[in-house]
């Protein structure tokens, strides 16, 4: 399924979002409080063990610490709050997710000011009062975090609503987890639920703009346009859609191509499209050869066995996108293969039949154009889906991909992989000529105090914003080896931000081992 996503005024094109917008007028203090119990409960007991960004003091500075310690400010009624950012079973973090006990924390507009519907309030691009709105970026937490929105929008159904990039699949998968860690069960989010989202829109009365308001609501316009063909006439689904395309003055862009699909995919209306496009006055009244040529990028000409390797280019309904997947299937779609996403394939010989049907005159015109078209898309995809499973194959059994994350993600004591190898083996014969110069100022400097190297390490680590779990601060604060403080001294005055040696050095503070490892390749011994 082609995604869609709810669009806000003023947001980044890039990123994986999860959003929580609220009419704190609308909610009695006592029930917030309430939901702030239960959302503490749910992601303090969570079995991912959720962490939060919090900051400590240590040796006259301090440091970023990813705590299991979820709440900040216990001690003041107005400013306690929970913090999630990450968690550490999967070792990834994103950006940080406030929820604030007290309800006044919201209530900083006027009560006019604040619109009374939420939805479409939030539809429009202004999202009420905002309890977050930050990316995730598609790491595990988005569901925890997800699971919390999904809670205040049962909880208080007309004064919260849960948005960002979100989808049916993923709110049940946070459903799930939410009955079964705290018993609690909660209603699907109204805009990921399709019949109560087209009640809501346009009820009994629908027009041309309540049905463009409904299919570019939520996450899943397919579902929508599915809903629609039952609920509302025939011709006045084919008007919608003839509108839709309409806006575009005759030009066939990737926006109107991901539409053509979504009516593919849903309903398999090939001839419905064809009427909208071609024939009605609000449409682009396309010709018949400009629509071939677009019915060859849809996908609808190719054959229905998809082609191999394609298949491994699909995730899973419950996992969100990340930064990476929405900048890739972006550049797939630029570079000519957004075909990849047509379900709807009913192969060359029935699109021409189809067309040669409705325009006798235009057949031979519109053969050769889907022959010749659908013969270039075809070895595209095919070359595609040959990258895609030559890669995945490279991939398997081995831990580490070139960005660095296995470091990350390591289990001390485990047996490193042949690429983990290899990059920690090159990483120490590079810092093996710099080792015994900067060994030696730091041993002018502070001799065999172990103590002092600690301090300085604490002081340059908080001015490069390092952030460790706190396993990874315990070892190092009982570490008692100066050559290991040494060695960590010398990482830091690396000044690479490259996105393999980020994520190794981190991983080299997070765990013993791997640090050790290393020191043994640069010392020689």
């Amino acid at each position: 399924m082609e995604k869609s996503r709810i669009p806000t005024a003023g947001e980044a094109p890039m990123g994986v979002y999860v959003r929580l917008s609220i009419d704190p007028e609308g909610i009695v203090p006592a029930a917030w409080k309430d939901f702030y119990r239960q959302a503490r409960d749910f992601l303090t007991g969570h079995p991912d063990g959720l962490v939060g960004l919090r900051r400590e003091p240590v040796k006259g500075t301090t440091r970023l610490v990813y705590s299991r310690q979820l709440e900040h400010e216990p001690q003041d009624p107005a400013q306690r709050h929970l913090r999630v950012s990450g968690d550490l079973a999967s070792m990834t973090h994103g950006e940080s997710f406030c929820l604030y006990e007290d309800l006044g924390h919201y209530r900083t507009r006027q009560p006019s000011t604040v619109p009374r519907d939420l939805l479409r309030a939030v539809l429009k691009g202004d999202q009420g009062v905002t309890v977050f709105s930050e990316k995730t970026q598609g790491h595990p937490y988005h569901l925890a975090v997800l699971g919390v929105a999904i809670l205040a929008e049962g909880r208080f159904p007309d004064c919260a609503l849960v948005s960002g990039d979100i989808n049916r699949d993923q709110c049940l998968d946070a459903l799930r987890t939410l009955e079964e860690q705290c018993g609690i069960r909660a209603p699907i989010p109204l805009l990921v639920d399709a019949d109560r989202l087209y009640a809501a829109l346009i009820g009994a009365t629908p027009c041309l703009e309540s049905m463009d308001r409904y299919v570019c609501a939520g996450t899943n316009p397919e579902e929508h346009i599915r809903v629609l063909q039952r609920h509302v006439a025939r011709e006045t689904l084919l008007d919608w859609l003839a509108a839709q395309v309409g806006q575009h003055e005759g030009r066939v862009t990737l926006g109107v191509l991901r539409r053509f699909r979504q009516w593919l995919n849903a309903i398999g209306d090939l001839d419905g499209l064809i009427d909208a496009v071609c024939c009605r006055p609000v449409g682009p009244q396309l010709a018949p050869e400009p629509l071939a040529s677009a019915l060859v990028a849809t996908g609808i000409t190719l054959d229905p066995d998809r082609l191999a390797g394609l298949d491994r280019l699909d995730r899973p309904a419950t996992t969100p996108d990340s930064v990476y997947s929405q900048l890739g299937n972006a550049m797939l779609d630029i570079m000519g293969a957004s075909a990849r996403n047509c379900r709807y394939r009913l192969g060359v010989a029935a699109v021409v039949a189809r067309l040669h049907e409705r325009f006798p005159a235009h057949g031979d015109a519109c053969r050769e154009t889907i022959e010749r078209e659908t013969a270039t898309l075809v070895q595209k995809l095919r070359d595609l889906g040959a990258q895609v499973a030559h890669l995945s194959e490279d991939a398997e059994g081995e831990e580490e991909s070139g960005d660095g994350e296995s470091f990350v993600r390591h289990q001390s004591g485990a047996q490193l992989s042949p690429a983990q190898t290899l990059i920690l083996d090159e990483f120490g014969a590079a810092l093996r000529p710099l080792w015994d110069d900067w060994q030696s100022g730091l041993g002018g400097r502070f001799g065999t105090d172990v103590e002092a190297r600690h301090g300085r390490l604490m002081h340059v680590a908080e001015s490069q914003m390092l952030a460790l779990t706190e396993s990874g601060w315990a070892w190092i604060d009982a570490e008692q080896d100066a050559q290991m403080f040494d060695l960590m001294l010398l990482l830091l005055s690396q000044d690479d931000r490259a996105e393999l040696f980020t994520n190794l050095r981190r991983g080299l503070f997070e765990y013993r081992d791997l640090c050790d490892y290393l020191r043994m390749r640069v010392v020689g011994r």
